[in-house]
């Protein structure tokens, strides 16, 4: 999905709780330095919104990461040659194989491992549910493969993607408030929480308000809007006075 529809998307879910009465239809898309989003509202006037996901960037490198690995497993189990991908569908035909790594491999390294890997899985016997690989080399990068057998149309293969897990929000909505808008109307903040659930506690987020509360004069902002995509809820909204 294109940014733009994505947004629009996120905002169509938004306006619902939102308190004038906005015409869907008018919505369009603009391009930097202008925000996200015009719409006209049923009195005639028309709002800006600049819309942001609130997530952390290294948690997004992970679960990409995460991915590309998967799909780098699936890639050599596909161009296997003809022996061993047999050998392999035999095995693991109903599996899902679940890798985790070592928390201090690097990605180029656990890419580089999947040879290994497929090697290893095939010279298990009996499989077992958890495995420890033995071999040192690959020890160093493969902490355990968890082997889960059901209704699967497999191989499957997954991974982890552990890290510490940051709330951005305070950052986002510094980085936004730093920012220069060019609209000819009234501006306001949606900030959502998506792809990352929403963490942060009662007391960071008081905290986070009153310093949005304190400096959003400062911005091109008239509102700020802190927003739960997936419980469709509105957890704060700061207006300037």
């Amino acid at each position: 999905m294109k940014q733009e529809e994505l947004e629009q998307k996120i905002f169509r879910k938004f306006v619902r709780h939102y308190p004038a009465k906005l015409k869907i239809s008018s919505m369009r898309s603009s391009n930097p330095p202008k925000p996200d989003i015009e719409i006209d509202c049923q009195n005639g006037k028309t709002i800006a919104f600049e819309i942001s996901e609130i997530v952390d960037q290294g948690m997004s490198r992970r679960l990409q990461s995460r991915l590309n690995i998967a799909n780098l497993c699936r890639k050599y189990y596909k161009d296997l040659p003809s022996s061993g991908k047999r050998d392999f569908t035999s095995k693991y035909g109903n599996s899902l194989i679940y890798i985790v790594f070592q928390n201090n491999a690097p990605t180029s390294k656990r890419q580089k491992s999947i040879p290994y890997i497929f090697n290893y899985l095939l010279s298990l016997c009996p499989i077992e549910k958890e495995n420890v690989p033995k071999e040192q080399n690959l020890k160093k990068i493969v902490r355990k493969i968890r082997i889960s057998n059901g209704d699967f149309i497999g191989p499957c293969f997954d991974t982890d993607s552990v890290g510490f897990l940051a709330c951005p929000l305070l950052n986002r909505i510094q980085d936004k408030f730093d920012k220069a808008y060019k609209t000819q109307y009234p501006c306001e903040l949606l900030l959502y929480y998506d792809l990352q659930p929403e963490i942060v506690s009662k007391f960071k987020l008081d905290d986070t308000c009153e310093y949005a509360q304190k400096n959003i004069h400062k911005s091109v902002f008239k509102r700020l809007w802190i927003y739960s995509l997936h419980n469709d809820k509105i957890l704060a909204r700061i207006k300037r006075y």
